[in-house]
Parts: structure tokens; sequence; C-alpha cells
């Protein structure tokens, strides 16, 4: 049963059972929220058993149930959905819920829970975030002034940004000019691909699905999409106030372990451009982003930029260059080694006391602090500072004579909870 009021659906299942019927029901909200990002609340209805005696203090069972309700939905932590990850994780937070309420009574010992047979869920959308619109304002205020820059998409769907990486991984040369059409059913399929559809992506039923299609929402599926198309990403961005095009987020395919022994072809890098007006968002391929961006990137390397108008631009950029053109276009990395080695020991040298020790044979002597744990300062201000210096003292390190070891290198702090400095 679903409440819908366009921004906050509740949906109800009135026959809860099982684990399976729960899970069932929050897969079911998953599905119907399609791939939008949304945030969900949940709320059970429960048969309540309270315990009373007569005047002959003969027990007395009675059950009632309480319906599930809008308004306490809030006792339940709500999650951001954006992927199927998510509502697994939520699964798993539902579970250790109705845990808690087996274990919870009521109003007093006499009231507990015991039987959920209903369970509401709620769900905010989201502000939509999707890069996938087709507002012409939004995409002619970019590329009218980068004709030569940006490739324009003319997908009548919301598949520019798919649109923007096939044309970035096929763009056109001298010897071939790529056709709207190929570029458009290139997007379909890479599309199919990264939500895993089980369509052909020149079916009708493709068709029929794009037209409500609305785009992929780039936070959620830039990294989804870099795996599954082997393409390495590069995220521009434009800011209003400066009026400038900047690289805001770089997404690297990261190689599956099985194959790094096997040689792989080069994995591809496009640049992209997403540009926003309000919560609308178009993507474009970007053909030169260097004239873009007013930056002059290295050849070698792709990602150190120089800026051109800089009076040390030419300095810069030819001591950089130096350095990949002496390695044949590549950057040597060595390691630097101290002069003198020293072992890799932090729970040695971070701690006087252990290391103290160790040198002198003693490490077996070594022992955990007693009284970590003291007061609250707050509440017991006249005692703390004897207790403190009772504990300081029952730390301290003995020879086999029973003297305390002054040499020892003692410096273990001794906190208390609650500490108030305004009322020292």
């Amino acid at each position: 049963i679903v409440d819908e009021d366009g921004v906050s659906p509740l949906t109800y299942d009135n026959y809860t059972d099982s684990l399976d019927a729960i899970d069932k029901h929050v897969e079911f909200v998953y599905s119907e929220q399609g791939h939008r990002a949304f945030k969900i609340l949940f709320n059970f209805g429960v048969i309540i058993e309270e315990l009373e005696h007569d005047k002959n203090s003969q027990e007395i069972i009675t059950y009632k149930y309480r319906l599930p309700r809008e308004d306490t939905a809030q006792t339940h932590v709500p999650k951001n959905i954006q992927q199927h990850d998510d509502i697994e994780e939520y699964k798993q937070y539902i579970r250790a819920e109705i845990i808690e309420t087996q274990n919870f009574n009521l109003e007093n010992t006499k009231q507990r829970y015991v039987a959920i047979y209903s369970m509401m869920i709620k769900v905010f959308k989201l502000q939509k975030t999707a890069v996938g619109t087709s507002m012409q304002e939004l995409i002619q205020k970019h590329w009218k002034r980068h004709r030569q820059i940006l490739y324009k998409n003319n997908g009548e769907y919301n598949l520019c940004y798919m649109e923007a990486i096939a044309k970035a991984l096929h763009p056109d040369i001298t010897e071939k000019r790529n056709m709207l059409c190929s570029i458009i059913g290139l997007a379909r399929e890479y599309l199919v691909k990264v939500l895993d559809l089980s369509l052909n992506a020149n079916s009708k039923q493709m068709t029929k699905y794009l037209k409500t299609f609305e785009g992929l929402d780039y936070q959620k599926y830039s990294q989804i999409i870099t795996q599954k198309l082997l393409v390495n990403q590069n995220i521009y961005f434009y800011d209003e106030d400066s009026k400038a095009y900047y690289e805001g987020q770089k997404i690297i395919y990261m190689e599956n372990e099985v194959f790094k022994l096997s040689e792989q072809p080069e994995t591809p890098t496009v640049d992209i451009l997403i540009v926003q007006a309000s919560n609308l968002q178009h993507a474009f391929a970007i053909a030169n982003k260097d004239a873009l961006t007013g930056l002059k990137f290295c050849p070698f390397c792709q990602v150190k930029g120089f800026d051109i108008k800089s009076s040390n631009y030419t300095r810069d950029y030819e001591r950089h260059m130096v350095k990949y053109e002496q390695k044949g276009g590549k950057l040597a990395k060595t390691i630097k080694l101290d002069q003198v080695q020293k072992p890799y020991v932090p729970h040695i040298v971070q701690n006087k006391t252990f290391a103290y020790l160790l040198a002198h044979g003693r490490e077996h002597e070594f022992k955990p602090t007693q009284y970590f744990i003291t007061y609250d300062l707050e509440t017991v201000e006249k005692i703390v500072f004897n207790e403190a210096v009772i504990v300081q003292y029952d730390n301290q390190y003995r020879t086999q004579t029973g003297v305390i070891d002054k040499a020892m290198q003692y410096n273990v702090d001794v906190p208390v909870i609650g500490f108030n400095s305004s009322k020292i």
C-alpha cells in the first residue's frame, strides 16, 4: 500500500511475518525510486503484551497493538540511499533494531513487545542532481563560447553523460568523423552496461525506458562508470564567481588484482565537463582542456598544469619537462633512505617507559597503567587531586629491592573524565 504525496511517500506492508518479508518490502521501496537518491525511515506495527495481577494475585495477560506511525519513525536513524549497497547495509540496521526492540520494555516492566505484524517505510525524495538534463539555455551558455573546445551532445534523451564518455573515447579525426547515430548507439550500450539493464541497447523497450530516464548522478555513478567501462575520468566544473573552468575530481580505474600480472592496454583517460544551473546539470566531452582552463598541461603526466599568464610560466614548465625528457617521457621515482637505518617500531619509540626497560633488558617488567580512568572532577573536586597522586605512585617502577627506580622515564598522563577547567 503506497500513500503518495509526491515528496515523501509512505509505503505499508500490513502482513509482515518474517525477515524475508521485511527485505522484500525494503527492496520494493528501492525499486520504486528508480535510480534516484532518497532518504529512508521506517517504523513497525507491534503487538504489546501486558502483565497484571488481580485482587487474588492471579496473573492476567492482555495484548494490544500499536500501529506504525509516521511521527515515531524518527526514533530510527535515517539513511541516504544512493546505491544498492546502501540498501543492503540498511537491512542489517533494521535487523539490529529488531533485536533492540526485543530487549525493550515500555512504560514499566509489565509491558513488552512480543511481535511485529506490519511495517511502514517513509521516503524523502532528495533534490535531483542527475547529469542528463537537456536544458538548452544551460547548453548554449557554455557551448556557444567554446565551439572548438567542447563536443555538443545532440541526443533527445537524458544521455548526455554517456554521450560525453562515448565522444571522448571516439573523438573525430581527420580520417574519420563519427556520425551522431553511432555516438548515441554507444551511449545506449554504455548505459545498459553501467546500470546492468536486461535490455537490448537498440530495442524499443530501451527507447521506452529512456523516455522516463532522468539521468545519472555523477557522484554516485562516476566510480561505477570508471570500473565498468575501464576508463579514467577527469571531471571539470565551472565556477560562477571567477568565471573559470577547473578540474575538480579525478576518478582512476582500480585494476583487478587477478589481472595485474598479465599485460593490459593502457587505461584511456577522458575529460568531462559538468555544468550546473540550479538543480539542472549537463555533461560535455572536452576536446581541448588547455584551451578550456587556460592552463598548459604536461604532455607526459597529463596532470601538472601551468598558468600561461604567470611570469614564471616558461621557467616552471621547462624545469618540469626536463625531468621527463631525461627519462624518455617517464618520471623515475626514487626512494631516499636515511643515512642511519632505523627499524619501524612505533610501539617502542613512542613509549619511553617500554624503551627504557627494553634498553636495560627489563621488558618483562612492563605493566599496564592502573586506574587509567578515575573520577569525574565536577563531582569530586576535593578528592581527585589526592587520588591522582596515589595513581601516580602506584604506577612507579621499582627495583628488585623495592626501591623506586628514579631513572625510569615515566611520563604517563592520568586523564580525568569530565574535567571542567572553568571551575579551576
